[in-house]
C-alpha cells in the first residue's frame, strides 16, 4: 500500500510542469543572474518578489499559475505588502 502511494507520488511529480512557460516572462526582470540557470523550485521566494516588483500582469498571472495563489499569497505576505499585492480577480 505504500509503495502505491509512492508510485503515484513520483508519477504526479514527473508530470508536474518543473517551469512556468518561459516565454511569458522578460529575461531582463532578471538582469543580475542567468535566466536559464533559474532554479523555479528552490528559488521560488525570491522569483515570486522579482515578478511582482517588476512584472506585468501577464507575468504576474503565469507566476500564480505555475506556484499557485496559496504560495504566492504565503510569500508576499512575508514581507511589507505595499509594492506587492496579489489582486484576487
Amino acid at each position: 500500500l505504500l509503495q502505491t502511494y509512492y508510485n503515484i507520488r513520483k508519477e504526479k511529480e514527473k508530470r508536474t510542469q518543473q517551469t512556468p512557460q518561459l516565454s511569458i516572462f522578460r529575461k531582463s526582470l532578471f538582469w543580475d543572474t542567468d535566466f536559464n540557470k533559474l532554479n523555479w523550485k528552490q528559488q521560488y521566494k525570491a522569483i515570486i518578489k522579482r515578478i511582482f516588483e517588476r512584472g506585468n500582469e501577464k507575468e504576474k498571472k503565469e507566476l500564480i499559475r505555475f506556484y499557485g495563489k496559496k504560495k504566492v499569497q504565503e510569500v508576499l505576505g512575508q514581507t511589507s505588502p505595499d509594492p506587492y499585492t496579489l489582486s484576487t480577480s
